[in-house]
């Protein structure tokens, strides 16, 4: 199973590979015209290979958002969850208006062989590792 220490690698079961967007152009104009990966250098900067690459990366975004942008998006989601806010919600957002909080996301892209399963998977995986990076470092919270 996962192990407690911030330098465990998050590819236990499966090691990382890659695949080069212009190896995949046969299947997706989309990929083509996305070649160029410099436009997304300010969002994806460095790889997700590890607990200390996470804190990294909220160390970097700490710096872009301010107090007064997160009290904007913890009103918003209040406003639109207002009439059936639970209890753990407003903890949650009490939280996210702390500036060591962060949010951890993903996405999900349809698939062909990954079916509804595949986004359960992807869920329970991104809540396994804000489980470890909380375990991993006392600085941040997600």
């Amino acid at each position: 199973m996962y192990a407690d220490n911030a330098k465990t690698s998050l590819n236990l079961y499966m090691p990382i590979q890659s695949i080069k967007r212009n190896e995949v152009a046969a299947f997706s104009k989309f990929s083509v015209a996305f070649s160029d990966q410099e436009q997304f250098a300010s969002v994806l900067n460095r790889p997700l290979v590890s607990l200390e690459s996470l804190t990294a990366q909220a160390n970097e975004k700490k710096q872009a958002y301010s107090s007064k942008h997160r009290e904007v998006l913890v009103q918003e989601l209040e406003s639109q969850l207002a009439p059936k806010l639970s209890e753990s919600q407003r903890q949650n957002l009490e939280l996210l208006r702390q500036e060591n909080t962060f949010t951890i996301t993903t996405g999900h892209q349809l698939t062909l062989f990954g079916g509804p399963l595949y986004l359960a998977y992807k869920v329970l995986h991104v809540v396994k590792l804000v489980e470890m990076w909380n375990r991993s470092q006392s600085e941040f919270k997600a």
